[in-house]
């Protein structure tokens, strides 16, 4: 399904004023991951990922294909419904519905059980 409908289904319509911006390719969905290195670093150390703003998750199965350690931070709870709802190998308990300047790394750590991040 391509990004337009899905906003379109989700009665959501992306805001700059949220800096909302949808990836549309593939793509280039997979080159940012490749680019990031995620793959050849999990291959040393399997890391933690932090998603910050995932939206309907065009980053989020790619970074699925490299770890299943991944953590959302999604301020639009219609997000996070979606991406539990498309995205069955995500944790809900790991799927934060709030904005990234309300969450306590420290805490966060503790919780998903690791000292450093992949952001």
């Amino acid at each position: 399904m391509k990004v337009k409908e899905i906003l379109k289904e989700l009665n959501l319509e992306p805001h700059k004023s949220k800096g909302q911006n949808f990836l549309l390719n593939h793509t280039t969905s997979k080159s940012i991951v490749n680019f990031s290195g995620l793959a050849e670093i999990n291959k040393k150390e399997d890391v933690q990922v932090l998603e910050i703003g995932p939206g309907i998750g065009a980053l989020t199965s790619e970074i699925l294909s490299h770890t299943k350690k991944l953590a959302l931070i999604e301020l639009e709870k219609t997000f996070c419904d979606y991406l539990l709802k498309t995205h069955l190998d995500l944790d809900s308990k790991f799927v934060f519905n709030t904005g990234f300047q309300n969450i306590d790394l420290a805490k966060l750590s503790v919780e998903l059980n690791t000292k450093k991040f992949f952001i």
